[in-house]
């Protein structure tokens, strides 16, 4: 990679002449800068890198143009606000804006109630997980009585009472989903037991 001083020959489409040559580069460099913002025998600096030729600016002061979505420029970044807000067009989202958007509490493991237990062995464990508004819950669990399951946190909650049919043996449990967090347990059918259920599949809208 190289750095040359040049001089701007035509502007539509940009040309250059790079310092010692006596003729202009047969190609169009790309440019930094808005070629419209340039004039014939202005003197710029131009990096050459391989075949790559790039204007970077005019000498005596770097002068970028604002970038948008076809030439290379300036660009500011945008605030976690302006980010989830999501309607604007000229700044750029870094990574740390994106999480802000993204709704993703990560697993966490319930406290469980009522003599529940996980059921060990390599099924997995009962955790619960909100993402973009939606709550979901897996998981493999054993012993317990006809109560309280475990309760979710504020902000993991439905609006209202969720019944929901799950997997236990060979049968099912009927699991009400609380709008005060509780995740109950409510009858069996089919011949289900507390020897064995699963809770995955639950999944709701805390609003």
């Amino acid at each position: 990679m190289t750095f040359k001083r040049a001089i701007v020959t035509a502007v539509a489409p940009l040309r250059i002449i790079l310092d010692g040559d006596t003729v202009a580069v047969p190609f169009t460099p790309e440019s930094l800068i808005d070629p419209a913002t340039l004039a014939v025998d202005d003197v710029v600096r131009a990096e050459l890198s391989g075949n790559r030729l790039v204007v970077l600016g005019r000498v005596g002061g770097l002068v970028l143009s604002d970038a948008s979505t076809s030439v290379k420029g300036i660009v500011e970044l945008a605030t976690d606000a302006e980010t989830i807000t999501g309607t604007d067009t000229v700044r750029a989202v870094t990574p740390a804006g994106l999480a802000a958007v993204i709704d993703d509490s990560g697993w966490a493991a319930p406290t469980l109630l009522n003599s529940w237990a996980s059921f060990g062995g390599s099924l997995q464990t009962p955790r619960y997980r909100r993402i973009n508004g939606y709550v979901h819950i897996e998981g493999i669990i054993k012993a317990g009585t006809i109560n309280t399951i475990f309760t979710l946190p504020v902000g993991f909650r439905p609006p209202l009472r969720i019944l929901f049919l799950v997997a236990c043996n060979a049968g099912g449990l009927q699991v009400y989903v609380k709008s005060n967090g509780d995740v109950t347990a409510v009858a069996y059918i089919s011949g289900g037991s507390n020897a064995l259920v699963s809770l995955s599949g639950i999944s709701f809208a805390v609003s």
